[in-house]
């Protein structure tokens, strides 16, 4: 393996990097199994950086093609969906005791909480398959994303989807809209 005089060959470099005054070009081997610059074995040709960026720009297209993705955008940023709970949580709302305790809740609330469970599950369902996908499609996907990084944002989403039909959120989110619904009905006999 050969070297520029005076240049100091790095340990895994690729020799396909390109020269710049700063950076003049390696001629050792790549050592590991494929090269992260250039996804390039010791023994591949070089692909060109134009297939690098692209292949950066296919892969941010798929991931934001991607019906987790869609189902992100449609869940943060959707207001039909978000006005659609927002209502029902308005027409619901004056079922709730606020004053109960966390430990017991009336079976009337299970069964609130099923409806509530329904209607989220049914909206994301017509959108996933408006989208052309299946829902075993966007939860397979959504577990792979989890597995392969447990910070990713796909992840987050799953996480906070997930935590949207937990019972206890559903009671918490239940009460504090009461609250609310408590608070405008004072306001409006004043």
């Amino acid at each position: 393996s050969s070297t520029l005089p005076g240049v100091e060959t790095l340990p895994h470099c690729c020799p396909h990097e390109h020269a710049s005054p700063k950076r003049p070009s390696f001629t050792q081997a790549c050592t590991a199994r494929g090269c992260p610059r250039h996804r390039c074995g010791p023994d591949e040709p070089p692909q060109p950086m134009e297939a690098k960026s692209s292949e950066r720009e296919d892969a941010k297209d798929a991931k934001e093609d991607s019906i987790v993705a869609k189902v992100g955008r449609y869940f943060f940023e959707d207001s039909s969906f978000s006005q659609t709970f927002e209502a029902w949580v308005s027409k619901n709302a004056p079922r709730i005791d606020p004053a109960l305790s966390d430990d017991e809740y009336p079976l009337e609330y299970t069964a609130l909480y099923e409806e509530f469970k329904k209607l989220y599950e049914g909206l994301l369902e017509d959108y996933i398959e408006r989208e052309g996908s299946s829902t075993e499609a966007f939860y397979a996907e959504l577990r792979e994303a989890t597995e392969r990084d447990e910070d990713s944002s796909e992840a987050l989403m799953g996480q906070i989807m997930l935590a949207t039909t937990d019972f206890d959120v559903f009671m918490l989110m239940m009460k504090e809209s009461r609250r609310q619904y408590d608070v405008k009905e004072k306001s409006r006999h004043k």
